[in-house]
C-alpha cells in the first residue's frame, strides 16, 4: 500500500481524481476541499480531517484509524444509492458533531468513536458495529439500529418509540434506560440481598 505525504497531500487537495490502496499516515487535511475525489481501499491513520469537505467524494472499502473528523457533513458524500457494499470503517475516531442525518449506513462501524451531539436521526444503522462508542447527545430519532452492537457504548437514551431496537445488542447500565422506557423496573442482585436480610430479621 503506497504511503501519501507532505506535498503529496497538497496534490490530492488540488484536484487528483484517485486514490486506490494508500495509506494517508498524519495527513493534515483540516478543511480541506475533497469534492468528487474517490479513495476505493485507502487508510487514513491519525489524519486531521476536522471540517473536511467531501462534496460528492466516494470512500469505497476504507479505514479511519485515530482520525479528527469533528463536523464533517457526511450527507454530502457519493454514497451508493441501494446501500453500503464495502462501507467505510471508523475506529476510535473523534466524529462530534458529525452529520449523517438520514443516510443508508447498514454494516458501518464505528467502534469506539466520539459521535457527541453527532445527527444520526432517522440514519438506517442496521448491524452497525458502535461498541464503545460515546453517544453523548447524540441524536437518534427515527434511528433504526437492528442488530446493531452497542456492547460498551454510554451516552446514548434510545426510546422504542422512536429508535427501532430490534436485536440491538447493548450492556448495563445504559442499556436500562431502553428497560424503563418501556415500563420496567431494573433491578439488581443486591436488591435479592436485601429482601434476603429483612426475612432473616423477621
Amino acid at each position: 500500500m503506497a504511503e501519501v505525504h507532505g506535498a503529496e497531500v497538497d496534490e490530492l487537495v488540488a484536484g487528483a481524481t484517485a486514490y486506490v490502496s494508500c495509506r494517508f499516515p498524519g495527513a493534515a487535511l483540516e478543511g480541506a476541499d475533497l469534492t468528487r475525489l474517490t479513495f476505493e481501499g485507502c487508510a487514513f491513520e491519525a489524519a486531521n480531517l476536522r471540517n473536511a469537505r467531501f462534496h460528492d467524494t466516494r470512500l469505497t472499502d476504507c479505514t479511519f484509524v485515530g482520525c479528527d473528523l469533528l463536523g464533517v457533513d457526511l450527507t454530502v458524500l457519493d454514497w451508493p444509492q441501494f446501500g453500503l457494499a464495502d462501507p467505510p470503517a471508523f475506529v476510535d475516531c473523534r466524529m462530534d458533531h458529525v452529520d449523517a442525518h438520514g443516510l443508508a449506513l447498514d454494516g458501518i462501524v464505528l467502534y469506539g468513536c466520539a459521535l457527541v451531539e453527532a445527527d444520526l436521526e432517522g440514519s438506517a444503522l442496521r448491524g452497525a458495529d458502535l461498541r464503545h462508542a460515546d453517544l453523548t447527545g447524540t441524536r437518534l430519532s427515527g434511528t433504526d439500529l437492528s442488530e446493531a452492537d452497542l456492547t460498551g457504548a454510554v451516552g446514548y437514551d434510545l426510546h422504542p418509540e422512536r429508535t427501532t431496537t430490534t436485536g440491538a445488542r447493548v450492556s448495563l447500565p445504559e442499556g436500562a434506560a431502553i428497560l424503563r422506557a418501556l415500563g420496567l423496573v431494573v433491578t439488581s442482585s443486591e436488591d435479592r440481598m436485601s429482601a434476603v436480610e429483612r426475612l432473616a430479621d423477621r
